[in-house]
């Protein structure tokens, strides 16, 4: 059934996040035990529906959120909307498989709408993340900002048996990643409201993968990935998106040597440039993909450089999907390098990137002899090679009838 009037009732919101949050409690509790909820529906008032899932379930008490602000908020109309919403819902969806994609159609909408982009990874990203740190069954695996759980989420799909562990500052947020995470079947996760910069926790982890918020100072990058290596387990490995700054200044030193200590004590392994529009509609910049490993590089390490080329097609059709071709390539290339596969791959060695002052930007190495394909430059290939095809066997018709005659 259509989302639509959802989309339609969250961008009417002035608390769209509250919003998100007290809807994604009723879809908790319709999961868990709908017809015990419906029945609340139809007769009770909404103040005692939600005290009701709350009094039932002590994993959301857990979440120490204020939940009902915004469907008290809503008016006699859009709350019967709603509720005759959810009935129908109940009565013709798969509920174990629908909760999930209804609550990220709802957070891709904020995301849309610019209403809370900076808590969200796009979704090509995410999986773009999770494929190349490849998470391993028994491993412990942390997003220490981690938003809405879109990373994690995309983690938990590529391998289930690990723990996840989730930290963010804002308790709003934190609430909407235990849904998202819930919905997702995910029940080795732990979430935690805090700063990690200033308390990162005394477990070791596995892997990291981070979207951390940025400012124009560029210490605050600087202090994630500090925080960030000190928490990976020796032989652990991070992903992290960072602005172009970090990867090209050469005027601050501690940037310079920031970058020096990732090559010389530990291990980079690879970076990916991204296109600017991949964060539109809520924000155009340019950053990159930095994978690293907490172990010393080997003689004769090389670094893999890939580059998504930026989306040219037309601004109303734009969407971070429109990179999903690209990334994919990407990867592919990525896991056959690593499985050391030969091939004309995009790599530079320890000694260019410290004669370029540890400049990481993928630019400074690019090759002339390897490119990535984009989508588009892909289809109009393939469209002239039929266009060829049709012609050849058009001069092939005319030949042989020609012959005949």
């Amino acid at each position: 059934m259509t989302h639509k009037f959802l989309r339609q009732v969250l961008r009417r919101q002035t608390e769209a996040l509250g919003f998100l949050n007290d809807f994604a409690l009723l879809l908790y509790g319709m999961k868990t035990d709908g017809e015990a909820l419906i029945s609340r529906l139809k007769g009770a008032g909404r103040q005692q529906v939600i005290d009701e899932c709350l009094c039932r379930y002590a994993e959301l008490r857990e979440q120490d959120y204020e939940f009902g602000r915004a469907l008290t908020a809503m008016d006699e109309d859009e709350w019967h909307n709603l509720t005759e919403y959810l009935v129908r819902w109940h009565s013709c969806e798969n509920i174990e498989e629908s909760a999930a994609k209804i609550l990220d159609d709802l957070l891709q909408t904020m995301y849309t709408n610019g209403i809370m982009g900076n808590f969200i990874t796009p979704l090509s990203l995410a999986d773009m993340m999770a494929r190349m740190l490849e998470p391993m069954a028994g491993e412990v695996v942390m997003d220490p900002v981690c938003g809405c759980g879109r990373l994690l989420v995309a983690a938990a799909k590529r391998c289930r048996d690990c723990r996840y562990i989730g930290m963010d500052l804002d308790k709003e947020i934190k609430t909407t990643a235990f849904f998202n995470t819930s919905f997702n079947g995910m029940t080795d996760v732990a979430l935690y409201q805090g700063d990690f910069l200033k308390n990162p926790g005394k477990e070791k982890v596995d892997v990291i993968l981070a979207n951390p918020p940025y400012s124009d100072d560029i210490r605050e990058t600087l202090n994630f990935i500090d925080r960030m290596i000190y928490t990976l387990k020796e032989e652990g490995r991070c992903g992290i998106l960072v602005p172009e700054g970090f990867l090209t200044n050469t005027i601050n030193g501690d940037v310079v040597r920031m970058r020096r200590n990732i090559l010389v004590n530990h291990s980079l392994e690879c970076v990916i440039s991204l296109p600017r529009k991949i964060y539109k509609p809520y924000t155009v910049s340019k950053s990159s993909l930095v994978l690293l490993s907490n172990q010393p590089s080997l003689p004769g390490h090389q670094v893999f450089f890939g580059d998504v080329p930026e989306y040219v097609g037309p601004e109303n059709e734009f969407s971070d999907t429109v990179y999903e071709q690209s990334i994919k390539q990407i990867t592919e290339a990525w896991k056959r390098w690593k499985k050391g596969e030969k091939d004309d791959f995009w790599t530079a060695s320890l000694e260019e990137i410290k004669e370029k002052e540890y400049i990481f930007g993928a630019n400074h190495y690019q090759r002339s002899k390897y490119r990535y394909v984009s989508q588009q430059g892909r289809e109009l290939w393939e469209r002239i090679l039929k266009g060829q095809e049709k012609l050849n066997d058009s001069v092939y018709r005319y030949f042989r009838e020609d012959s005949e005659i």
